[in-house]
């Protein structure tokens, strides 16, 4: 039998949300098109050329093109029909299969010409390779005039150019370009006729279509080049997106885009979408192949029907429906379980095991909780059994106000009356049942013990030399050089995992004198369903003594607003308990474990300091002590390994990255949203530096706290009561304008002008780098 017995987790279908409040607009329709005696065709004469690619300006031939010089394009269309022309339709451009541009056409009178001439832009748009290539010019693509002749719309021609291409090769600390879902959608791209929808699907012809989607960098360098992303339909092209340049892990997202029927007629039935990204190779990427995604959705007719706004999976717990008490073995805050066995002179803390010599008494402490929602209202009996024979019954005073109480004991068997040997040890709660309760099946925990000839002695702490932490942390150049998800651990990753808590454990070990093996600490690695069961039921551990209401209060915090979260820390069974969602890269699961690691320590050095629910000060506090201690890990193993960890380029991009990364925190510490608040008191807490630990000048100075200072400002941190949080954090925010701007100008010199991308830190050490004093 089980002495914890575990709480019922169920994954829920999500329910049919309705969208917000919205009228579906109905499609815009399409002008009338013209007449059929105008003819719209590529020319060639009089100086004028249908399609032409040519290596100087007013040149009319083709010459000879090379790669690394302007190219300059013609193109010339004539109207000869009867009828006038009307000037809304485009004219595209196209190298081999890859769109270039478009041009809006203008009214061309019967007999007329139009056309461009030196257009030298070609090299902003494509990059062209030495070789053959072949230009496509393609008249009213969307086909919005009605011509005579609607076959003689296109023609195309070969060029070729010399010249030599710089090589390329894929490396690791290259960016990486592809589609990814919006915020709460599932999809890289979303197909709907309401505006907000996280859903495609059950789209009509007969009203607007709107568009989703997002680009993410998942390389490891960021790009200063601006990234096009097109639109086709069924092939043809329909409309640009440019984003000016990405950072390495930086996302862009295009939402709610409304150009489809603005450009072209959908008409019901089936239809190809089609996004690329980086259409003209302009940018080099560590992967080509994943810059398009398509997808086929079909068209209906009439009123659309309403979608769901997420296809996500939640997570809800359930309850004992009977509101009585429940009597079960408990592991309380620092025990080593519920039954717990230890030698009698071992000089062991109540609840803590050792090995008990036959010539010593030995001590069985258990731990018991009324885990229901109604007071025991009565007195019990709690028996202590040894290979089936009763040593002893503890009597416990139940009382009208025990919803959620525990109560200890300590059971002695004298020295000598246990033979070297396995035996088994029982306690036995209530066995008399003179309380009611709502499940009288967890009454009983039962384990073997062994009872040695004579104590060994006292295993040592762990210690490791400085050559043993640096082969610890060696695996972390490879670890950094990934983009990909870590995953769930298997016999082909377990290397991984072992790796990962190998540098964990150099950098904790580092910092704080201590082995993670030595702590009072349960450390849980698991991919994103996983994380979701264990973390719900650590949070909701000992919810069943709750009221109903309180119940459900305990279970909205413990679901609510949980999608950007991918580390917990909490006080379960006994330890501090930590959770790392793997379904990241290597970097973000160390990153949150050493940040998670930052919450542990705290509830381990000052417990006096985590009550459960502290005020949100408190919290505040609780943040900034692990955001520090995050990146006291990571400049801790730069000066293990000698590897520089927190560079990134000063680059427009970036600079605007770590702008609204900055606002934001300071937005969010303004509306006393805990994980913001606790970065700007870091900020205010180094450069006041009240308690004179040297922070500031060594701030100013060199542009950052290394480890040392970092953790002599996080020990400082621990000393602060959740009680006294409100008044600290008070006393910094008081004036707190000049040296918040100090801070943002310090934040943005640690940018290197001029970085090599090879140099770039991995994307998911933005906030240590950047934002931790």
């Amino acid at each position: 039998m089980t002495a914890d017995r575990a709480m019922t987790i169920e994954p829920v279908p999500p329910v049919e949300q309705p969208l917000p409040a919205f009228e579906y607009v109905p499609a815009p329709r399409r002008p009338s098109t013209g007449q059929a005696n105008v003819n719209l065709r590529p020319f060639d004469g009089g100086g004028l050329a249908a399609v032409l690619a040519h290596p100087r300006r007013g040149s009319t031939e083709a010459g000879t093109l090379d790669v690394n010089l302007v190219t300059y394009v013609d193109w010339s269309i004539r109207n000869t029909g009867k009828d006038r022309a009307p000037g809304n339709f485009g004219v595209d451009l196209y190298l081999d299969d890859v769109f270039v541009n478009r041009w809006q056409g203008t009214s061309i009178q019967p007999g007329g010409t139009a056309g461009i001439r030196d257009w030298d832009q070609l090299a902003s748009f494509v990059r062209v390779a030495p070789g053959v290539h072949t230009l496509r010019l393609i008249i009213d693509p969307t086909g919005v005039v009605a011509e005579s002749d609607e076959s003689d719309n296109a023609i195309e021609r070969e060029f070729t150019w010399a010249g030599d291409s710089p090589a390329r090769s894929p490396e690791a600390w290259m960016p990486d370009l592809k589609f990814a879902p919006v915020e709460g959608a599932l999809d890289p791209m979303v197909v709907s006729n309401h505006p907000a929808a996280l859903t495609t699907g059950g789209v009509s012809a007969d009203f607007m279509t709107y568009l989703s989607w997002a680009i993410e960098n998942d390389g490891l360098a960021s790009t200063p080049d601006r990234v096009l992303i097109h639109l086709f339909f069924d092939g043809v092209y329909v409309t640009t997106r440019i984003t000016d340049g990405m950072t390495g892990g930086g996302r862009s997202s295009v939402i709610a885009l409304d150009e489809l029927q603005r450009e072209l007629p959908v008409t019901p039935g089936k239809h190809r979408l089609k996004l690329v990204v980086d259409p003209g190779d302009l940018i080099t990427e560590r992967d080509e192949s994943d810059n398009v995604y398509e997808a086929e959705i079909s068209w209906g007719t009439g009123q659309p029907q309403p979608r769901a706004t997420t296809g996500k999976v939640t997570l809800s717990a359930s309850r004992q429906a009977q509101p009585a008490p429940n009597l079960r073995p408990e592991i309380p805050r620092g025990w080593d379980g519920p039954v717990t066995v230890r030698g009698g002179s071992s000089g062991r803390d109540h609840g803590s095991e050792s090995p008990a010599p036959a010539a010593a008494p030995v001590l069985i402490d258990f731990a018991v909780t009324n885990d229901g929602p109604r007071s025991t209202n009565a007195p019990f009996e709690v028996t202590v059994l040894v290979d089936g024979s009763a040593v002893d019954t503890a009597r416990f005073r139940g009382d009208a106000d025990d919803a959620g109480a525990f109560w200890t004991g300590s059971a002695e068997v004298p020295a000598g009356k246990l033979p070297p040997g396995i035996h088994d040890i029982a306690v036995v709660i209530d066995p008399g049942k003179s309380v009611a309760e709502s499940d009288e099946s967890d009454n009983r925990c039962e384990r073997p013990v062994e009872i040695v000839r004579s104590a060994p002695p006292e295993p040592g702490p762990t210690r490791y030399s400085p050559e043993d932490l640096k082969e610890l942390a060696a695996p972390l150049e490879q670890l950094l050089t990934r983009t990909d998800h870590l995953g769930a651990e298997t016999p082909s990753t377990a290397g991984d995992f072992h790796a990962l808590i190998g540098v964990a454990e150099a950098a904790y070990y580092s910092l704080v004198g201590t082995s993670l093996v030595d702590e009072r600490l349960v450390v849980h690695l698991a991919p994103r369903d996983i994380y979701d069961r264990l973390t719900l039921e650590a949070c909701m551990s000992r919810s069943n003594s709750l009221s109903a209401t309180g119940f459900r209060e305990r279970l909205e915090r413990c679901t609510g607003s949980r999608e950007r979260e991918s580390g917990l820390q909490t006080g379960w069974k006994g330890r501090a308990h930590v959770f790392v969602d793997t379904d990241q890269a290597p970097a973000g699961v160390l990153a949150t474990l050493f940040h998670e690691l930052g919450h542990a320590r705290q509830a381990i050095a000052a417990p006096s300091t985590d009550n459960g629910s502290p005020p949100p000060a408190a919290r505040a506090l609780h943040e900034a002590q692990a955001q520090l201690f995050e990146a006291a890990m990571w400049r801790g193993l730069e000066q293990l390994t000698g590897t520089a960890l927190g560079r990134y380029p000063d680059i427009p991009v970036m600079r605007e990255h770590l702008r609204q990364r900055v606002q934001t925190r300071i937005e969010g510490a303004n509306r006393q949203e805990e994980h913001d608040l606790g970065y700007v008191l870091l900020w205010l807490a180094a450069l006041k530096d009240k308690a004179g630990l040297g922070l500031a000048e060594q701030l100013r100075v060199a542009g950052r706290l290394d480890a040392a200072a970092a953790m002599r400002l996080y020990e400082s941190l621990l000393t602060i009561d959740d009680a006294e949080a409100g008044v600290w954090a008070n006393g910094l925010l008081d004036g707190a304008g000049p040296a918040i701007d100090e801070y943002i100008r310090i934040a943005f010199d640690r940018l290197v002008p001029g970085l090599q991308p090879q140099l770039e830190a991995h994307p998911d050490l933005k906030d240590a780098a950047l934002v931790v004093p």
